[in-house]
């Protein structure tokens, strides 16, 4: 664990009020200390409308056993506040980064590697490799995964080595799905 202890963070838009700091992340009703949090996701999306830029969306979901909640900062077409809500947003996902992320792909690793299964939005991860959750769907051996990649659209694309040693993209699972953002470490643990 990092000993830095990044600044508080406060933002208001509208009725939401988001308050994060070292220890926890306030928003609307709930308050998730980040050592509860077993649940997280988040995405910067732009929005079009036939053409035309409508704005961007900050958004962050986070669970805690049976609680979650999600806020969105959207920019609007005018990007009146996007810096604004760019640092903000940036400073929550570092948090989650640093101080969460970690901590859930740790405990991902520890379930796998003890013959146990861990799902991370629409992929399933065990200890012979992944798949879908989509019945009847093939487990891509641990051996064959190469890695993980963010598409421009907002999913994270399995990496996978076929037969003929080539890379090609296989299994994808959407960024706001939850714990696909941890995804990554997990494949790095793993992978072949």
């Amino acid at each position: 664990m990092s000993t830095y202890e990044p600044p508080s963070l406060h933002i208001v838009d509208r009725k939401l009020e988001v308050v994060a700091d070292r220890h926890r992340i306030a928003c609307k009703r709930s308050e998730f200390p980040l050592t509860a949090i077993d649940r997280v996701a988040y995405q910067a999306t732009v929005h079009r409308l036939n053409g035309a830029y409508m704005g961007t969306a900050f958004t962050v979901k986070l669970g805690a056993g049976d609680r979650h909640d999600t806020f969105i900062l959207d920019s609007g077409s005018k990007d009146g506040r996007l810096d604004e809500f760019r640092a903000f947003w940036e400073g929550v996902v570092d948090l989650l980064e640093t101080w969460v992320c970690p901590r859930i792909a740790e405990q991902a690793v520890h379930t796998i590697a003890g013959g146990g299964r861990v799902s991370f939005g629409g992929i399933v991860a065990g200890p012979h490799g992944l798949r879908s959750k989509a019945p009847l769907a093939r487990t891509i051996p641990w051996t064959d995964v190469v890695g993980t990649e963010v598409e421009r659209v907002g999913y994270l694309r399995l990496q996978v080595r076929n037969g003929s040693g080539r890379t090609k993209a296989r299994l994808r699972a959407g960024l706001l799905q939850w714990n696909t953002v941890v995804l990554p470490r997990v494949v790095a643990a793993f992978a072949g």
